[in-house]
């Protein structure tokens, strides 16, 4: 600290470049030295310890043989597991949509381990999840057939063919379909007078330009 301080805050001219190169030889001769030093204490540090590296990851090496093996081996429990999970839920649900006379499409949670016994028998938050997924699918699949029913009536009763239409209630309501198509009727309409307009007129202009030639 004594030497840093010594050489701190000096202030040459060009008159002092010599003594000021000096200076700096001499900083950069001790710097040198510790730099020197620095290597020779890191690498007497750095050797065992890589020493120690090589060893450790040698070590590992072995232990990672019957370890791999231990891995592939319980992962091909683990997927002999999952796959009776899956025909054991298969036949869960093959009993309960056939009630329901409707399919589902089932929930990869329902898989885990947790949702079955060890004998693959299903939990109870496995059936009450089953149930009410079914449920809700019947709910809509209802909802969805009464929306159709409203809509053919709706277009039966304007004579119009509901096939084009009942497509749109995958993305709106049936009222919101109706108030479509009473929108396409008043476009459609407004093109017929809109067209027969202009052929009155065009008629008009027709017998005008005869009796112009009378």
């Amino acid at each position: 600290q004594g030497f840093s301080d010594k050489y701190t805050g000096l202030a040459f001219t060009r008159a002092d470049k010599k003594g000021a190169e000096e200076v700096r030889s001499k900083l950069l001769e001790v710097r040198d030295k510790f730099e020197k030093e620095r290597k020779i204490i890191k690498r007497a540090y750095n050797e065992p310890l890589s020493a120690y590296e090589a060893k450790i990851k040698e070590l590992n090496s072995l232990i990672d043989v019957p370890l791999n093996q231990i891995r592939d081996g319980l992962k091909e429990i683990d997927d002999a597991e999952r796959e009776e999970r899956v025909l054991a839920l298969c036949e869960v649900m093959d009993i309960k949509q056939a009630d329901a006379g409707i399919t589902i499409q089932p929930a990869a949670s329902w898989l885990n381990k947790g949702m079955w016994s060890a004998t693959l028998k299903p939990s109870k938050k496995l059936i009450e999840e089953i149930d009410k997924a079914i449920a809700d699918a019947v709910r809509e699949k209802e909802y969805r057939e009464m929306q159709v029913k409203v809509l053919t009536e709706f277009c039966k009763g304007q004579d119009i063919d509901p096939g084009g239409w009942v497509s749109q209630l995958d993305h709106r309501n049936a009222m919101e379909v109706i108030d479509l198509i009473n929108m396409d009727k008043e476009r459609k309409a407004r093109i017929a007078a809109d067209q027969e307009r202009r052929a009155a007129e065009h008629e008009a202009f027709l017998l005008k330009h005869k009796e112009e030639l009378a």
